[in-house]
């Protein structure tokens, strides 16, 4: 498997959680593995980057390639800028996040609030790449499938990579929409 240009060893991912997939994590994952892991979304507020939370998101000292960073945020601009940031601290793949269901970061409209909002949806993802493209790094989308199930089939074909104007790589959708609550009712039995 590829993505852009970067040949991925297998299609084994870890994918990107806050809290759960920092460095070490990724590192054992690929260990174990894992093909590509990408790192906790790190903030397009360039007010945070020096922060030792957002500085040790950024830190990729010792991981084996290929360096996924997936990035947050609700500006184009700030999302180029982040993109950029990344790349120059070694990400050789950017991942946008528009996944995200957790309240506080879909308040700020970021993650998958951004599913409401398809014109800013789609700058922030052109910003990105016009960013990214230069340097030939592959820029990767994790979003859901919509904000809630009526919206989930229109969101999910408007963020489509066959969108000509979109040179990106592969789109990870979740399943469900960010209104689809996971509880341990709902959770698939192992049985």
């Amino acid at each position: 498997m590829r993505i852009g240009h970067i040949t991925l060893a297998n299609r084994l991912f870890a994918a990107p959680m806050a809290g759960v997939t920092d460095r070490p994590f990724r590192m054992l994952c690929k260990r174990l593995g894992a093909g590509y892991a990408v790192s906790e979304m790190v903030t397009s507020r360039k007010e945070l980057w020096n922060s030792l939370k957002t500085s040790r998101r950024a830190d990729h000292s010792g991981e084996s390639d290929p360096i996924s960073v997936q990035i947050a945020g609700t500006d184009a601009a700030m999302m180029a800028e982040a993109a950029a940031y990344n790349i120059d601290r070694g990400a050789q793949i950017i991942d946008i996040n528009m996944g995200c269901p957790a309240k506080k970061v879909c308040t700020k409209w970021a993650g998958s609030a951004l599913m409401q909002d398809e014109p800013l949806a789609a700058a922030i993802i052109e910003a990105v790449v016009a960013a990214a493209a230069p340097r030939n790094v592959p820029v990767t989308l994790k979003m859901r499938t919509g904000w809630c199930r009526p919206s989930a089939t229109r969101c999910a074909w408007r963020a489509s990579p066959n969108r000509p104007a979109w040179r990106w790589s592969p789109c990870t959708a979740a399943r469900a929409s960010r209104a689809t609550a996971v509880t341990p009712s709902t959770t698939p039995s192992r049985r």
